[in-house]
């Protein structure tokens, strides 16, 4: 896509919108590694990340992948034009703890989109598990800077004594 096509497409999209074109055009980001994503993974995301800069926005993430499915955003992935439900999908708690249930879910693309319609069932899985690791990952490198910042009270106090 040219630039200029680009910019003109953004300038028609709402600021969350353009927030979340962005943020899943990025393989860096959590749960943007690959295309798919489930309803669950989202509201995990948009609670904890903190790349997301509207604190309301956190409130209203059910709402917001709502209107991000109407909208074409979010995509569901399909097999010959019919939507699919897949089982045996894990779902994210709020907490980020990842659980393996036996309920069907719908998987969605955040961009490609019909890049995995028709795929095996294998291959969606695989890209979706790329992306459940980036909240692991993610969640870890969290814990790890949390730690650093702790700071060491007993130290600080005999530093300010010598």
């Amino acid at each position: 896509m040219s630039d200029l096509k680009l910019e003109m497409m953004k300038n028609a999209m709402t600021e969350i919108e353009e927030w979340l074109f962005d943020f899943f055009s990025d393989p860096a980001n959590m749960m943007a590694e690959s295309p798919i994503i489930t309803r669950s993974m989202f509201v995990y995301m948009m609670q904890v990340s903190d790349q997301v800069h509207n604190e309301r926005w956190r409130d209203e993430a059910e709402a917001i992948f709502r209107d991000a499915k109407r909208r074409g955003q979010f995509v569901a992935v399909k097999s010959n034009g019919v939507t699919i439900n897949f089982p045996n999908i894990p779902h994210v708690g709020r907490n980020g703890d990842i659980v393996m249930t036996d309920k069907k879910e719908v998987l969605f693309t955040t961009r490609d989109h019909g890049s995995l319609d028709n795929a095996s069932q294998d291959v969606v899985r695989h890209a979706l598990y790329r992306n459940l690791h980036s909240i692991t990952r993610w969640r870890r490198e969290s814990i790890v800077k949390a730690k650093a910042s702790i700071v060491d009270v007993d130290k600080e106090i005999n530093e300010l004594k010598a």
